[in-house]
């Protein structure tokens, strides 16, 4: 009898695993395929080979994305405490260029039409506040790839690029009918980034020593729409980050911050290729508790120590003295040479 209960124990959970293996094949033949941006935030698992733990961009949803139904259901305070873990939601999704799809509205019901993702707040893990809904979980949070590749993934960066760069990760993503989502396969996005280095240099002069210098670095993909940045020799649309203090790299009179662009403030960014490819502009340096810029002429700012450094990239909206045939192309959003989650965002 015991024999008899073992096998049919076993040919149960056989049956489940085909199940599985048979549903997960179906969504693959027959669901609607997108891509979804994503960065990787966790290592491998040494039981199953390499792995990475996603944080997908839908897992986050602004207020602006909430049906009438969610809002009013989250400002309920019980249902805040009591019911949003392991709650469903239902996030509609709209194509966009490169396939890339992105949220544009969270109900507790499924739309009628329309592509859709199914999406839980996780136990212990979910995160609300007035204006956001966090930590969403689609079932395609673990990626499983190719033992030893998983480490690239979770640096953020193709092999042979290093500092602080981050190359955004998009994963295809196979989705039911009932938004049901199965991963397919990954790719580095097609985008212009940067990000920073530090290196220690030598110090000329009778003092001597050391010095800590920061280069931004600049990445494209070579199919990127953005191909340059707005980079006057003055270095005004960066600003250095450090220890929550914010330090203007250009000049800060007046004169030079009206001052008009020119084409020559323009930098074409090549495609990087390799490694090699990266482009470097030293931007400031550090030495015995203040920041200089690169060249050591003029002082930035006082900090105790240079371990929480960032590089924001700000240009303006519409940059003065350059017509609008120079525009396409260029960079005009703001970015960010860091994760930098240490950066006061009230502050911004």
């Amino acid at each position: 009898m015991r024999k008899i209960i073992v096998a049919a124990i076993i040919l149960a959970q056989v049956a489940l695993l085909l199940v599985m293996a048979i549903g997960r094949e179906r969504i693959v033949r027959h669901g609607e395929r997108v891509w979804l941006k994503t960065s990787p935030v966790d290592p491998r698992d040494l039981f199953r080979g390499d792995y990475v733990v996603l944080n997908y961009e839908i897992s986050s949803l602004p207020k602006a994305s909430w049906s009438e139904e969610l809002a009013a259901w989250l400002q309920n305070e019980a249902n805040q405490e009591r019911s949003l873990r392991e709650k469903t939601l239902y996030v509609s999704l709209e194509r966009g260029p490169g396939d890339v799809a992105t949220a544009v509205k969270a109900d507790l019901t499924p739309p009628a039409s329309g592509l859709f993702i199914r999406g839980v707040c996780q136990p212990r893990r979910w995160g609300w506040s007035q204006n956001s809904l966090t930590r969403l979980h689609y079932g395609i949070e673990s990626y499983f790839v190719e033992q030893g590749s998983g480490l690239e993934l979770e640096r953020g960066r193709p092999k042979g690029i290093g500092g602080t760069l981050r190359v955004p990760l998009e994963i295809e993503v196979a989705i039911s009918k009932r938004g049901e989502a199965v991963i397919l396969r990954h790719r580095w996005a097609e985008a212009l980034v940067i990000g920073h280095v530090k290196e220690t240099v030598k110090v000329d002069g009778e003092d001597g020593g050391y010095d800590e210098l920061l280069s931004l670095q600049v990445y494209r993909s070579p199919n990127a729409e953005e191909t340059a940045l707005l980079l006057p020799a003055d270095l005004r649309t960066l600003t250095l980050v450090c220890d929550q203090q914010r330090f203007a790299i250009g000049p800060t009179d007046k004169e030079a911050a009206d001052r008009p662009f020119t084409q020559d403030d323009i930098r074409i960014i090549p495609p990087t290729l390799t490694g090699k490819d990266i482009v470097k502009i030293p931007v400031a340096r550090y030495h015995r508790e203040q920041w200089f810029s690169a060249d050591g002429s003029r002082v930035l700012g006082k900090s105790d120590n240079d371990w929480q450094v960032a590089i924001i990239y700000e240009p303006p909206a519409a940059p003065p003295g350059l017509p609008d045939e120079l525009l396409p192309g260029l960079c005009r959003r703001r970015l960010l040479s860091d994760d930098a989650w240490w950066i006061d965002r009230n502050a911004d």
